[in-house]
């Protein structure tokens, strides 16, 4: 898009600047944004700095960094979106440097607005463990964040329930039932997760427990 101004004599006035607007853009991998933007070109007295900015969902934003450079690498830890979803927004502001005769020195132009989309990424370290054991004695997920609803179970080979728990932040089974060891076996595991305004996803898989 250009914008044109029109002048009194209605005779419109090329005076858009492509050059001069910040245009952001990110490279995600699993956790980790890297951000790049180009230069605001406008002001008679350069930039002064950038403000780079994050929000979670439909939160507000908040600034991450100042910065001369025209880069910033992001890396997101699973606590800092808890309940807020998937999706993440960055923005750039750019703040005018002082010296400019023609202005107080206070203008600010604001970038685009880009989105990534976190992928919970669950895992095991492990897909056998022994209870009891000096390591490798308890079963849990790894995840990139932490979703809004969650819950964690485990059934016999019978399909009945040996554990359950909605903590995400301590999803851990130490392959007891009742407070006695189960026997060894094959287990599935499942796992529903969902996030605002997100439907629920549902995933499963199998674990043994070896009894020494």
């Amino acid at each position: 898009y250009k914008i044109f101004a029109v002048n009194e004599c209605g005779n419109e006035v090329d005076s858009s600047n492509i050059a001069g607007t910040v245009l952001l853009k990110a490279v995600q991998n699993e956790t980790d944004v890297t951000l790049n933007w180009t230069p605001y070109e406008d002001w008679v007295s350069g930039v002064k700095t950038y403000v780079v900015q994050r929000k979670f969902g439909d939160a507000d934003y908040i600034t991450l960094n100042t910065t001369t450079n025209n880069s910033y690498q992001d890396h997101i830890d699973a606590n800092q979106n808890v309940g807020a979803g998937s999706l993440v927004y960055y923005r750039i502001m750019a703040r005018e440097n002082s010296g400019n005769p023609h202005s107080s020195g206070n203008n600010t132009s604001v970038s685009n607005e880009v989105r990534v989309e976190l992928n919970p990424n669950i895992r095991f370290k492990f897909d056998a463990f022994i209870p009891g054991s000096a390591s490798n004695n308890t079963f849990y997920p790894v995840m990139d964040f932490i979703p809004e609803s969650f819950t964690f179970k485990i059934f016999n080979r019978w399909g009945n329930l040996v554990f359950e728990t909605n903590d995400p932040y301590n999803p851990v089974w130490d392959g007891t039932m009742n407070g006695k060891l189960v026997e060894q076996g094959v287990y599935t595991w499942q796992i529903q997760y969902s996030n605002s305004g997100e439907k629920t996803h549902v995933t499963h898989g199998t674990v043994t427990v070896i009894i020494p």
